[in-house]
């Protein structure tokens, strides 16, 4: 019975395997099967092939849906492909339509678009730059742990020491770390090369035990967030001196495959802050008093890709200009002593311009950047030049983007034009502000902003196509960049105030930073509230969308439009206007009739309570705290601290505390966009095709804002959130201070105790440690139903997901240290009528977590009737042993209990001793070659298992594994299970006495032959011949594929380059229009062709087509002359090799398309235009297809033979002329 069950589901799961493999990525990916063999239904061996030449299509432009739970759409304009060998480098452009800030800057290309090309590694410094090692000590200069005492938020702080541990004086550390003496917080670093996007952070000290009980790794490693199965190393320069400090000097990453991207082009940044107090001292509100500061931090703080060396030796190279430029920020300040005696007053001006009201904070930031250009690129075939001709008026130093053009280099350096694509460009001019100071254009126009407008695609004769046509929303223009009219998130919002300072909320009943708030709370259960009014800075959608894409007119004809819209977020029993924006409705026209627009419609509401919205807000937006340390005043004196004449208070009764204590900020004191830029993501997200039905997508959004950890039942809720998996808690705060006594004889001496009731430390309060990087868990979808055009369901997807940690090891947890200075301005307190009181640190430990992702371990998939019900469900199940980040095991069960199971075996699943290869195998070589360099991707085995419902396993037929080389990171042999029937037993490949071993039921089907470029040569089926490939154009395409024959049988040429194809000649090759394939042919008057080490007495047969008759072949038994065109005719003579194994081609004559092989092989034969594509093929009977190509390299006609038209295309538009 298990028999019968087994057989009659295999079929059908096998093929579901097939069909869902596509959803675990590259491990899973299947390749064709070659002549109907079953190599290549379970093997990962990539069998060359030649790409068939496709119509250029006329929809390649990116589907732009929403493709994440933040309800951006995915905005990508494709440019170009380069490659080099199996490594691909797409280069496109892509638009950030989550908004624009009024701060933003554009980049090269214009505001909101990214070139997409090369890579690069940034970094965001927090507190000293981490390769800091002159004037103070940076993250990496020294092995510095937190070790904190485990004492609670709010009292005093002991046990942070930067020795190691073996040292501990609190009073010393403290006094360094605000001084910037000591850098107590990890940067942030952030990496983007070629598909692979994420952080990484670098560890403290080793061999020390934070209070979690982990220990650390290595000193200073790098960790990466979320994980992949990359490595990074990296390199710091010299011991330096003060005009030259030491730095990180580069970067190394080897990704999964072997390939190598070196990261070793540096751009240098000169961070200036000066600054300026102006404030009224709650001694004598009316008297201001001022002083300055000045602060600079000079770093590296760009790393660009300079070099991609592919593990089969290719290169390809990334190569800059430089440009300096400064950049302007806007002004940050911070405002307090708000001088009123009602709760409800507004402390500034409106209409005074750029108002900093009363006491205040203010800084003038600025960032001199020496920077990079990207200018070329070059590949073993290929030259990529951009050109930035246009010198901007908005960043004075910097240039626009104005051309990309690709050529083809042939093997001597020489370059032919392949395609050349222009950007035109203007500004989003602002209203003229008189108010803005002229410091502010010095460094450029902040009332311009660059503006991409169109993509143009031009022929080496330069005539242009029908370009691309970029519409922005200009329904209010877009204020200069040092604007205060913002919401809380910086987005445009149309106010009349001209300060950035926000009104605040105070409900004194609340706790901690509870008390204050940026929105007006409607469940307040206390009976005071308070309002200090500032600038309205909630959002304004109509405002936000300023300067926002919001058309594309493709060069078909076609378009793409979009109405884009504020996001929102649930506020206690409200809806709010969040920061950026969200796609709610697309229409994609295809320039040849309306009915056939794809409307896409959007809604951000939860299905239970669709009266709410579905957002959720990761970051609250903070402006205000408290800074107090003495619990004493006397709001009736203010001259007077003295506890007789006023007592302790609290607070929460009296608004003069507020007025003069609360501190209010021009920013926000959390990042609000977060570690990753998102501030905003969806729980649920609806997708309407107007007359296709819809779908309701689903997404994790643990660790939302003002959430103290995410433990189940704590602040977190898995029916709201997705995942609750207790990785965090928030930041505790503690305090360090010093006393400052009166002198004796004094009436009494200034009690040393905190205003602990006034501060109410709190995690989401001063000093503002940042949250827990909790990015790479959220927007995972958790569900997915499907429903047509009558509303019915038709499927529904359930995901669930595991963590992933490296070798099932913890999280690796790196604690950064967020230190601030409270401050009270020249109190009088009788003994110390002068004393400003600086010695008072707040603390807050904060932990950043890596080497964790989140993977799927279970889809289940409901197909349902035509009725919406009884459904028919496939789970597949996803295993992770934790030595790379791709799944062990698959598994599926369709319908019934019975399940298919399939099992991977990678490289590192081999535990290989690397210092004891002597005795080791072939095999085992192989495999540990591939884990010194890295190449971990590949599939060394694989097997498929049937299991029942009892749990009763039965292996099948279909298992398999592969033999690596010990040099070359390339498959030599392949192994197949030979079975008729299910066998038990066939287990998973052992490691005994550190050699690889295998069951004797796996046999040998093929083995495999590659070129110093890891092409494949010969794949040599058992008991055939096999296949054999010969590749030119720099060894980048292939030539011939010879069937049944052996590589030192076959030659071939059609003298395009100097690949030779196994024949040897000196002569050299001649070009023309007028050649029977390619673009060049073979004069036999510069010297015979000669293929030697042939098997002699074998019969071989040597074809060419002649302009000159019949050419001299030596051994020749016969010859058949064929047809005739364009004044050649081919030739086919029999030849039957010599003693001297060699045979020889004579003559006169021009020759063209010249072949030897084994007669009872088939030859077939291709010739390309480089980067463009195929341009001829002959087959195994000599006859010739060609492919023509118009001057923008699309496909134009297929001819035969004989030269007639097979098929064309019609493009529907025509170029024009420039």
């Amino acid at each position: 019975m298990i028999r019968n069950n087994f057989c009659k589901i295999l079929i059908s799961c096998f093929c579901l395997l097939l069909l869902l493999s596509c959803l675990v990525g590259p491990a899973s990916a299947q390749l064709p099967v070659e002549d109907g063999d079953y190599l290549g239904q379970i093997s990962r061996i990539a069998i060359p092939g030649v790409p068939s030449p496709t119509a250029a299509s006329l929809g390649q432009y990116a589907n732009n849906v929403v493709s994440s739970f933040t309800g951006i759409p995915n905005i990508n304009i494709p440019l170009y492909e380069a490659s080099a060998g199996n490594l691909k480098l797409p280069i496109s452009l892509s638009y950030n339509a989550s908004g624009i800030k009024v701060a933003d800057i554009a980049s090269w290309v214009g505001l909101g678009w990214s070139l997409n090309c090369g890579g690069v590694i940034t970094r965001n410094v927090r507190d000293l730059p981490d390769d800091k090692f002159n004037f103070g000590m940076g993250w990496l200069s020294y092995n510095y742990l937190i070790r904190p005492d485990g004492l609670i938020a709010g009292s005093q702080m002991h046990g942070y020491s930067p020795f190691a541990g073996n040292y501990n004086s609190t009073g010393l550390h403290m006094m360094r770390t605000p001084y910037n003496v000591i850098d107590t917080e990890p940067d942030i670093f952030y990496f983007n090369f070629n598909g692979h996007v994420g952080k990484f952070f670098f560890s403290q000290g080793s061999n020390l035990v934070d209070h979690t009980g982990q220990i650390a790794p290595e000193a200073h490693s790098i960790n990466l967030i979320p994980y992949q199965d990359l490595k990074f190393s990296y390199t710091l320069s010299e011991e330096s001196t003060t005009i030259n400090p030491r730095r990180i000097k580069s970067f190394t990453v080897i990704d999964e495959s072997g390939n190598t991207y070196y990261f070793d082009k540096t751009e240098k940044t000169i961070a200036r802050s000066t600054g300026d107090s102006y404030y009224a001292p709650v001694t004598a509100p009316d008297s201001y008093t001022t002083e300055g500061f000045y602060s600079s931090s000079e770093y590296n703080s760009s790393w660009y890709l300079t070099k991609i060396k592919t593990i089969q030796n290719r290169e390809i190279m990334f190569n800059y200009e430089a440009e300096s430029y400064t950049q302007l920020l806007p002004d940050s300040y911070s405002v307090r002593s708000f001088k009123t005696n009602t709760p409800y007053v507004s402390y500034i001006d409106c209409s005074k311009p750029y108002d900093r009201p009363n006491a205040s904070i203010a800084f003038h930031n600025e960032n001199q950047v020496n920077a990079l250009r990207l200018s070329s690129i070059e590949g073993p075939d290929f030259k990529i030049q951009f050109e930035a001709l246009k010198n901007r008026e908005d960043l004075i130093g910097s240039s626009a983007l104005t051309s990309i053009t690709v050529y083809a280099k042939s093997e001597t350096g020489g370059l032919s034009f392949v395609k050349g694509i222009d950007f035109n460009h203007s500004y989003l001019q602002s209203p003229i502000d008189p108010d803005l100071h002229s410091y502010y254009a010095q460094y450029g126009n902040p009332n311009k902003r660059l503006k991409l407008d169109k993509i143009i695609e031009k022929d080496v004769e330069g005539n242009v196509l029908s370009p691309y046509k970029l519409y922005y929303n200009d329904t209010y223009a877009l204020p200069n960049r040092f604007s205060p009219h913002q919401d809380f998130w910086g987005y445009f919002n149309n106010n009349t105030c001209n300060t950035l300072t926000p009104t605040v909320y105070i409900y004194p009943a609340e706790y901690g930073d509870a008390r204050f708030s940026m929105f007006r709370k409607t469940d307040y259960a206390g009976t005071d509230e308070y309002i200090i009014y500032g600038a309205d800075r909630t959002t304004n959608t109509a405002a936000a969308l300023s300067g926002t894409l919001n058309k594309i007119i493709f060069p078909n004809g076609g378009y793409e439009e979009f109405t884009l819209g504020s996001n929102t977020f649930a506020f206690e029993d409200r809806n709010i206007l969040g920061g950026g924006l969200r796609l709610e409705k697309s229409i994609r026209h295809d320039g040849i009739s309306s009915q056939n627009d794809i409307v896409r419609e959007y809604s951000y509401v939860k299905t239970v309570t669709p009266e709410k919205s579905s957002g959720i807000l990761f970051n609250l937006p903070v402006f205000t705290y408290t800074e107090n340390f003495l619990p004493y005043w006397n709001q009736f004196d203010p001259y007077d601290m003295w506890p007789a004449l006023g007592g302790e208070f609290d607070p929460r009764e009296n608004f003069a505390y507020y007025v003069y204590n609360l501190v209010i900020t021009s920013a926000p004191n959390f990042t609000l966009s977060g570690y990753d830029g998102i501030n905003i993501g969806y729980s649920e997200i609806k997708e309407r095709i107007v007359g296709n039905g819809s779908t309701i997508r689903r997404y994790s959004t643990p660790g939302r804002a003002l959430a103290l950890n995410d433990v189940n039942g704590g602040d977190c809720n898995p029916e709201e959130d997705g995942y609750c998996d207790g990785l965090f808690y928030a930041a505790p705060v503690k305090y360090y201070y010093i006393s400052h006594p009166c002198p004796p004889g004094s009436p009494t001496s200034l009690k040393d105790t905190i205003d602990v009731t006034g501060l109410q430390f709190t995690s989401n309060g001063y000093p503002f440690a940042p949250k827990l990087n909790y990015e790479w868990n959220r927007g995972l979808l958790l569900s997915e139903k499907v429903f047509n055009e009558q509303n019915v369901q038709v499927k529904e997807t359930i995901n669930e997901y595991e963590l992933y940690t490296p070798n099932k090891q913890p999280p690796l947890y790196i604690w950064g240290l967020r230190k601030a200075r409270m401050t009270n301005y020249r109190p009088h307190v009788g003994c110390l009528p002068s004393k400003k009181l600086i010695k008072f640190d707040v603390v807050a430990e904060y932990p950043v977590i890596t080497n964790i992702a989140k993977v799927i371990n279970k889809s289940t998939v409901k197909l349902y009737n035509a009725a919406g019900v009884e459904p028919f469900t496939t789970v597949k199940r996803y295993k992770y042993n934790g030595n790379q980040i791709r799944e062990s095991e698959i598994s599926i069960a369709a319908g019934g209990n019975e399940r298919i199971n399939k099992k991977y075996f990678y490289p590192m699943d081999y535990k290989l001793d690397p210092n004891n290869t002597s005795g080791m195998n072939s095999i085992t070589l192989g495999i540990l070659n591939l884990q010194t360099k890295h190449v971990i991707s590949p599939v060394i085995q694989s097997y498929m298992e049937m299991q029942d419902g009892i749990g009763t396993t039965i292996k099948v037929t279909g298992g398999e594994f592969v033999a690596y080389g010990s040099s070359a990171t390339v498959p030599e042999q392949i192994y197949q299970i030979e079975t008729d029937v299910p066998v038990a037993g066939v287990g998973e490949i052992d490691v005994n006495s550190n050699n690889v071993s295998f069951s004797s039921l796996y046999k040998s089907v093929g083995s495999f032959k590659y070129d110093e470029f890891g092409n494949m040569g010969h794949y040599n089926k058992e008991k055939t011949n096999g296949n054999v490939y010969l590749w030119g154009y720099q060894h980048q395409n292939i030539t011939a594929k010879v069937s049944n024959a052996k590589p030192d049988l076959v030659a071939y040429s059609s003298f395009e380059t100097s690949d030779k194809g196994n024949w040897n000649y000196s002569g050299n090759n001649l070009y023309g229009s007028n050649a029977i394939t390619g673009k060049a042919f073979y004069s036999l008057v510069n010297g015979g062709i000669y293929k030697s080490g042939l098997t002699a007495s074998e019969t071989y047969i040597v074809s060419y087509w002649s302009r000159h008759g019949e050419q001299i072949v030596t051994g020749s038994t016969s010859v058949i002359t064929g047809r005739s065109y364009n004044g050649w005719t081919y030739y086919e003579h029999f030849v039957q090799a010599p003693v001297s194994a060699t045979i020889s081609v004579l003559g006169s004559g021009t020759i063209d398309e010249l072949r030897l092989y084994p007669k009872d092989s088939q030859m077939t034969t291709y010739c390309y235009a480089p980067l463009i594509g195929l341009i001829s093929s002959a087959d195994e009977k000599g006859s010739i297809t060609y492919y023509e190509y118009d001057a923008f390299q699309r496909l134009k006609c297929i001819k035969d033979q004989n030269g007639n038209i097979i098929k064309s295309y019609d493009y529907h538009y025509k170029p024009q002329i420039n």
